[in-house]
């Protein structure tokens, strides 16, 4: 039987097979967790349902064995939400307890139980987000992006500037982005003659200060 790497169980009880009959109002149903997946989500409990008490309910579901754990989630005033997870011994085990309790009443409460899903589900902790890796480098081209340009400077403007820089040579376009109403956008993308004309612009003018303001200048997406 494939077993999850646990302890001994918190709880006191013995095994459901000294205990007597199961919980007769179960109702079984299609899902099961997945494959090594101990975790059981048990849903809509009363408020006053504790821990202990939904433990000792767990242990009774025929297959079930001792619960390893039961955590009843709390407000941070300990008030119960009415949802609680809990770990079994085997990924059967899980198994035996989504079949054996859900829908099963207790405290007056059609409980709903399934695998728990760590990644977000509502009975798991959420996972944490990878976070998203840098978009690549542009790579090395003749069109150049200057953007932290102040709203004032104009297409002409800039195209002066570029032209000015060591090794630029003649400039092939200079577009200023502008919105609908023609205002600017504070970006632009020029295209130099060559990639050794888009470098020497890079170099000449990133962190320069047009306009009172300093220009960020990299290659340009393509």
């Amino acid at each position: 039987a494939r077993v999850c790497p646990a302890a001994t169980s918190m709880y006191g009880y013995v095994d459901q097979q000294q205990m007597g009959a199961p919980p007769a109002a179960a109702v079984p149903v299609a899902e099961a967790p997945a494959a090594g997946n101990c975790r059981v989500f048990v849903g809509n409990l009363a408020w006053a349902t504790t821990s202990e008490e939904l433990a000792g309910l767990v242990a009774q579901a025929p297959g079930a064995g001792v619960p390893l754990s039961c955590e009843v989630a709390r407000s941070n005033t300990g008030r119960s939400l009415g949802r609680a997870v809990v770990e079994l011994a085997t990924p059967e085990a899980a198994e035996a307890v989504i079949a054996g309790l859900n829908e099963y009443e207790f405290g007056g409460r059609k409980l709903m139980v399934r695998e728990d899903r760590p990644a977000g589900g509502r009975g798991g902790a959420k996972a944490e987000k990878a976070p998203k890796p840098p978009p690549p480098a542009p790579t090395p081209n003749p069109r150049v992006f200057i953007g932290n340009m102040a709203w004032a400077t104009t297409a002409e403007d800039l195209a002066a500037v570029v032209g000015s820089v060591p090794g630029a040579g003649v400039l092939v376009s200079c577009d200023l982005a502008l919105t609908n109403t023609g205002r600017s956008l504070g970006r632009a993308e020029v295209e130099l003659s060559s990639t050794d004309a888009a470098a020497a612009v890079i170099a000449g003018l990133n962190e320069y200060e047009l306009g009172g303001r300093r220009l960020l200048v990299r290659y340009a997406r393509v």
